[in-house]
């Protein structure tokens, strides 16, 4: 008795090249839009934090008598070296009191816990200045110390020479909260964003929706186009 042939066939060479470019185009589908809703998450946390940031500023002005914390301020040890503290590290201790100073100048340590001084956008690419323990992605405006130190206090910002950034700013002296910027992304410890600054290629990593959230002395949040922030004379504030 004659087998029958079989009716089976294997898939050709044109067809397993069709199926192939279909599951890859929905592979990169799939990824591009995880890596869209990734990047929202992170954008979202970021302003999150910042208002955060500007919770924790309002309770150390009210533990230290109405006044910021200092950007940088020196610290000499019982060795006699100088350390600087960053505006970051005083508002870190409020978060975590019964931790070590030290453990400020982990970076493990801010990569384990990414507490809400930790900027989401940074990472180990980020320009001028990839994450580090001083520098977690936000940044304190430098034009504040500039603006307001008292001319008797010193000029130079190096550690151990007493310098403007060791000021604590009275909120009393800053007359237009609502119109001061105090906090933005930058991967460095401070911010001027001023028309060179404003042009600097590593800020585009923090942008959200090509906007860059601004935290504010009054503690309100708000984005805009870096152009905007030196339209609006941002970068001179507080006058």
């Amino acid at each position: 008795m004659n087998a029958k042939p079989s009716s089976k066939r294997g898939f050709t060479l044109v067809e397993l090249l069709v199926v192939i470019t279909i599951v890859a185009a929905l592979a990169a589908l799939a990824l591009g839009m995880a890596n869209r809703g990734m990047a929202k998450a992170k954008g979202a946390k970021a302003i999150s934090n910042m208002r955060q940031l500007g919770s924790l500023l309002g309770t150390y002005a009210g533990d230290n008598n109405n006044r910021l914390p200092p950007a940088r301020a020196d610290i000499q040890t019982s060795s006699g070296a100088w350390e600087q503290l960053h505006w970051f590290e005083s508002l870190a201790t409020l978060l975590h009191p019964d931790l070590e100073p030290a453990t400020w100048r982990n970076k493990k340590w801010w990569q384990d816990n990414k507490p809400v001084l930790l900027n989401p956008l940074i990472d180990e690419t980020s320009k001028p200045f990839a994450h580090d323990w001083w520098n977690p992605g936000y940044a304190m405006n430098r034009q504040i110390i500039v603006n307001l130190a008292p001319p008797g206090i010193g000029t130079s910002w190096g550690p151990g020479q007493n310098g403007p950034q060791t000021y604590a700013i009275p909120l009393t002296r800053i007359g237009d909260p609502s119109r001061t910027p105090i906090i933005a992304p930058r991967a460095d410890w401070h911010f001027t964003y001023n028309t060179t600054e404003i042009k600097e290629a590593g800020l585009k990593q923090f942008l959200i929706n090509d906007r860059m959230p601004i935290l504010f002395i009054d503690g309100h949040v708000e984005s805009m186009k870096l152009t905007e922030y030196t339209k609006r004379g941002l970068e001179k504030m507080p006058r």
